[in-house]
């Protein structure tokens, strides 16, 4: 049975190669973890596994979880603390629109660059690169009829792709039109306190705002929270 990455490149007959070959070995082997080290505020911490739980404060409650590639900006704040008489040190970064926790041996210290907006190992809401987003005070949105609760957990676990079944759009003041529609049909007809959608695209290249980053949606029974 294989016990690391080191036993399948180098079987015990060849562990007489050069000294040189055997650091390799080792170099590759570890990881730089962030528990027991200082990073400086503002460091890219990127994680290294997959459903790691994101807390509201060190062994705290579950608000979230997040998969190996994604990067987070570190706040300069960590604790030590026990769960389940497994001690861990968090360190607190930037998580969607507030703040989680996430332990340390899950992270590693990476580049700055990873943790810049365009960079696609950022996970935070409106990460999307060069991709032009108007905004609904832009496209004359009107205001909800009622508060629409936020989603519970961010990031997202799922997302879902409607077709509006309405006419093309090829420039923006045609997609506007179609994006009014579509809230009027929502709110006039359907009886929804605003469009259901959180973004449409147009075939113009560009996102339209609908309910945003952060509200629950209204477009598919049952999973409008997730």
């Amino acid at each position: 049975m294989q016990e690391s990455l080191c036993d399948s490149i180098f079987p015990s007959y060849r562990y007489t190669m050069k000294t040189l070959i055997v650091l390799l070995c080792a170099a590759i082997c570890v990881r730089a973890q962030v528990t027991g080290t200082d990073p400086p505020d503002g460091s890219c911490l990127c994680m290294n596994a997959n459903g790691v739980n994101v807390r509201d404060s060190g062994c705290g409650n579950i608000i979230g979880t997040a998969n190996a590639g994604e990067c987070y900006v570190y706040s300069g704040n960590k604790v030590s603390c026990e769960l389940n008489g497994t001690p861990y040190e968090y360190f607190e970064v930037t998580f969607g629109s507030a703040m989680g926790w996430m332990a340390g041996d899950y992270m590693d210290l990476s580049d700055d660059s990873m943790c810049q907006p365009d960079s696609p190992y950022d996970p935070r809401p409106g990460n999307c690169g060069s991709v032009s987003i108007v905004t609904r005070s832009e496209w004359n949105a009107r205001d909800p009829l009622w508060t629409i609760p936020p989603l519970p957990n961010i990031p997202v676990t799922m997302a879902f792709i409607h077709h509006t079944v309405t006419p093309h759009c090829y420039n923006e003041a045609d997609c506007i039109t179609q994006v009014r529609g579509i809230q009027n049909y929502h709110m006039d007809s359907n009886g929804w306190p605003d469009i259901a959608y959180n973004f449409l695209v147009g075939e113009d290249g560009q996102a339209y705002e609908g309910r945003g980053w952060n509200k629950e949606g209204a477009h598919t029974y049952g999973y409008n929270d997730v």
